[in-house]
């Protein structure tokens, strides 16, 4: 497989180019970083046969890549997070002729989270939920990609729950069908994200733990190896553990 990083001087660029360079069934082909001398700094105007673009940079860079995708029908495994509500209306059209994996995390263990959280929040639907996420001093968006996913699962089968963020001396009490979301920001935290379940007399807790940066790479050689020989669409990490 010939894969294309985006975002190669970064750290996540910088794994997942070591994590090919040992797997003899892959081969990197080119590198993109608009903020390295390095590197190509964009997609414009390059002639390659790619089997996938692997996205780990920012939304800046979401044109470059959409372009390129789309001329050359190569996959697309895009790993920032951070899009606008225009950029996600720029994936969708883009992904109807060319397979697109949005992937705000790749590790293994947060796709089997979302899977369970889906059958939880059906079984739980008349109890509160809160999500909780903490990252490093570092991170700029808030809350993180993947918290906004669990969301999404969680509202599936209540689409007129609405959202807080945060609550403060003025927030009142918690009103019918909220579903609390808190960010905590500090140090070197890797990951961690929970989603608590409240009822009556009890309560569910549903954690995941990042440990290393690691995993996101090796989850994401997975998914690139997934979304490669797919069919045109809009596809999800869970898509490639069910």
């Amino acid at each position: 497989m010939k894969a294309i990083i985006y975002g190669a001087n970064g750290v996540m660029g910088k794994k997942i180019k070591d994590i090919i360079d040992n797997d003899a069934s892959m081969k990197v082909i080119a590198q993109v970083d608009p903020m390295a001398d390095d590197f190509l700094s964009s997609l414009k105007g390059l002639k390659i046969n790619a089997d996938v673009v692997i996205d780990f940079s920012h939304p800046a860079n979401l044109d470059d890549i959409l372009e390129f995708v789309k001329e050359n029908r190569t996959a697309a495994l895009l790993c920032t997070t951070g899009y606008k509500a225009e950029d996600i209306e720029k994936i969708e059209l883009a992904s109807k002729t060319i397979p697109i994996l949005q992937a705000g995390n790749t590790s293994v263990g947060i796709a089997v989270l979302k899977i369970l959280l889906e059958k939880a929040s059906e079984l739980l639907s008349d109890w509160d939920f809160e999500v909780i996420e903490a990252h490093h001093n570092r991170k700029i968006d808030s809350p993180s990609g993947t918290a906004e996913e669990i969301i999404k699962v969680l509202q599936f089968d209540n689409q007129e729950s609405s959202i807080v963020f945060g609550r403060n001396p003025k927030s009142g009490k918690r009103e019918t069908n909220e579903i609390g979301v808190h960010s905590i920001r500090g140090g070197s935290i890797v990951g961690d994200h929970t989603v608590i379940f409240a009822g009556q007399e009890e309560v569910i807790e549903i954690k995941h733990k990042a440990i290393s940066r690691d995993l996101f790479a090796t989850g994401a050689i997975r998914l690139a190896k997934f979304i490669k020989d797919k069919e045109p669409g809009l596809y999800k990490v869970e898509d490639a553990y069910k």
